[in-house]
């Protein structure tokens, strides 16, 4: 258990930290589960593929990006689909030992940055 001034430590950085904030990060593995394993009940095609990113900051903070994997070619013409963006972005598709950009979104969450526009 952690000890209050620990969690005012906590509260005290996480005010420091803003949406857009950019943090270099390294793809440290991959792994492919289903949607139902990721997303429970929320899962929106429970037996769809998803690739999980998981990647570290410098400070050893972890957050894992889902990618659905694509169910064909039209998959890499959907300008939403984000395997797609992240070969753009990055010139190529996932792999452990890459280096991305890892970003606050608004709901306070690390994500991999793949929209440079």
């Amino acid at each position: 258990m952690e000890s209050s001034d620990d969690i005012q430590k906590q509260l005290e950085e996480s005010e420091a930290l803003a949406e857009g904030m950019e943090f270099p990060a390294k793809v440290i593995s991959m792994q492919t589960r289903k949607a139902y394993e990721v997303f429970g009940e929320d899962a929106k095609n429970p037996d769809r593929d998803i690739l999980e990113v998981t990647c570290e900051l410098g400070d050893k903070t972890t957050f894992v990006e889902p990618f659905s994997m694509p169910k064909g070619v039209r998959s890499w013409k959907n300008e939403t689909f984000k395997l797609r963006k992240y070969r753009k972005a990055y010139e190529k598709l996932p792999a452990v030992g890459d280096m991305v950009i890892a970003v606050f979104d608004k709901e306070g969450f690390l994500r991999v940055k793949y929209d440079f526009d």
